[in-house]
């Protein structure tokens, strides 16, 4: 974590609309939520205010090739042209075990089960058991890494609903944005709500190299603030009041505030905390905001949450953390665990 930073983190804080209560922001603005757990990603739009089981809501592999939950009305931004992921090219043309034309019939099974009202996930391999798919064969299609579920979502012909039950629908009929289109337009609301960003930060995000990165810059309309001697790239819009008052921010795990910035450099947190926040396996846990900087994670275990805090918090902050995670976990009867370094 570096200090000297406290207005950027201030202009991200306005930007995610976390300073006046009056604000709202939307799944658009953030460019979905990261959904490889469904409590996480509701968290993270419960304390934005964000409904998310609604028919307005669908889940696909976009950003990163991670699955994440988007607006519908965002679709075409999204699931755009040539969104076909490698592994999935890999996917279709291996015909080691199951062949082009069976992964065709079965896609077409399921589009038609989709179609006649059929949209459960174990629904659908049931009728494809009927249809003669082998054990084998299912253990290819509807492997964990997406199989023809996936195939067919990046290719524009179906999504998956955003609810915690596997379920999909047959996709929206909009123009698609072609690819350079549509990651233009996700580098302009990347700038115009997690700005002020690094070229490193937008790096990290997208995925993209550093000279993409600076050709679609190229495109859109931002602003430059040196600090320090680095470089951010922010929406020009004015600010208001940026005092944050200390106030305490309960995030969940992959929450865009966390994972939208990269981590290895950050100046939110410090660098012997990423093994706390980012785990080896690949799980980012949720996270306490507090004086523009993480100062612990928690993480819940059955009917316990765990908590480890960073440094020395008064009773005040402590009891306003307790607090925040009783609003965000209001249907669930917890206990806390502290848990020591």
């Amino acid at each position: 974590m570096k200090n000297g930073y406290n207005e950027i983190i201030m202009m991200r804080l306005s930007n995610h609309a976390f300073l006046h209560n009056e604000d709202r922001i939307g799944i658009s603005q953030l460019l979905g939520l990261q959904a490889q757990f469904f409590s996480y990603a509701n968290y993270s739009a419960k304390i934005r205010g964000i409904e998310l089981e609604t028919s307005d809501v669908f889940k696909a592999w976009t950003l990163r090739g991670t699955m994440h939950m988007h607006d519908t009305m965002d679709y075409a931004v999204f699931v755009h042209e040539d969104l076909l992921s490698k592994y999935m090219k890999e996917f279709w043309d291996d015909e080691s075990i199951v062949k082009k034309k069976r992964k065709e019939f079965f896609c077409d099974q399921m589009i038609e089960c989709i179609k006649n009202g059929i949209s459960e996930k174990k629904s659908i391999i049931n009728h494809c058991y009927e249809m003669g798919m082998s054990e084998c064969e299912k253990e290819i299609l509807f492997n964990s890494w997406g199989g023809i579920p996936r195939y067919l979502v990046e290719t524009g012909e179906i999504i998956i609903q955003g609810t915690r039950e596997t379920k999909y629908r047959i996709a929206p009929d909009m123009v698609r944005y072609s690819l350079i289109q549509a990651e233009v337009e996700q580098l302009r609301r990347y700038i115009n709500t997690y700005g002020p960003v690094t070229i490193y930060d937008i790096m990290y995000f997208f995925k993209w190299s550093k000279r993409k990165c600076l050709k679609y810059l190229l495109e859109i309309e931002c602003c430059k603030l040196n600090v320090l001697g680095e470089e951010f790239y922010y929406a020009g819009k004015k600010y208001g009041d940026l005092n944050t008052d200390n106030d305490v921010f309960i995030f969940s795990g992959f929450d865009p505030f966390i994972i939208g910035y990269e981590k290895k450099n950050s100046i939110i947190f410090n660098e012997q905390n990423i093994r706390d926040i980012y785990l080896l396996q690949g799980v980012i846990r949720p996270t306490i905001f507090w004086n523009n900087r993480v100062v612990g994670v928690w993480w819940k275990a059955k009917k316990v949450i765990n908590i480890k805090f960073f440094e020395y918090l008064s009773g005040e902050i402590k009891e306003r953390v307790y607090e925040l995670l009783d609003q965000l976990l209001t249907d669930e009867l917890l206990e806390y665990n502290i848990v020591e370094n």
